[in-house]
C-alpha cells in the first residue's frame, strides 16, 4: 500500500504527508510491524516515501541517523509544538535539528503547522508561542 501511494504521488506530482516518530509507543509499534527496517524512517524509505515531496509530521524522537537521512532526502519536517505538548509527545530538539539538518549541504526544510485536532485552541492565530 505504501509503495503504491509513493508511485501514485510520483506519477501525479503530489506531496505525501504522514507521521514520523511522534511518540515512543508509535515507534515501538512500527518497529514490531516492520522488523526488517533499521528504524521508523527506514519504513518510509523502503516504500519510496522519503524525498522532496514528503512531509513528516512531529519527528520528535529521531535518531542521529534519521536526522541525517531526512536532510539527504530533502524531506520536510512539519512540526506543531502546541499539538505535541497537548498530546504529551514531547518537544522537537531544535538545536539538534539545526546542527544536523540546516547545516547539511542538502539544506533540509522544516516548518511549523497547526494541528487543530491535537491542540487546545481552534484559532490559528494562538499557540505556537515558542
Amino acid at each position: 500500500l505504501m509503495r503504491d501511494a509513493a508511485a501514485f504521488a510520483a506519477r501525479h506530482g503530489l506531496f505525501v504527508q504522514t507521521h514520523l516518530s511522534e511518540n515512543e509507543g508509535e515507534i515501538e509499534a512500527t518497529r514490531a510491524a516492520f522488523p526488517e527496517a533499521p528504524d521508523y524512517l527506514g519504513v518510509y524509505e523502503a516504500a519510496g516515501l522519503a524525498g522532496e515531496r514528503s512531509l513528516f509530521a512531529h519527528a520528535i524522537h529521531l535518531s542521529p541517523s534519521e536526522w541525517d537521512r531526512i536532510a539527504r532526502s530533502r524531506s520536510v519536517l512539519v512540526h506543531c509544538p502546541d499539538s505535541n505538548f497537548f498530546l504529551g509527545s514531547g518537544r522537537m530538539r531544535l538545536p539538534v535539528s539545526r546542527c544536523r539538518m540546516w547545516r547539511a549541504p542538502e539544506k533540509a526544510k522544516s516548518t511549523l503547522w497547526r494541528a487543530v485536532s491535537g491542540d487546545m485552541s481552534f484559532h490559528t492565530c494562538t499557540g505556537s508561542q515558542w
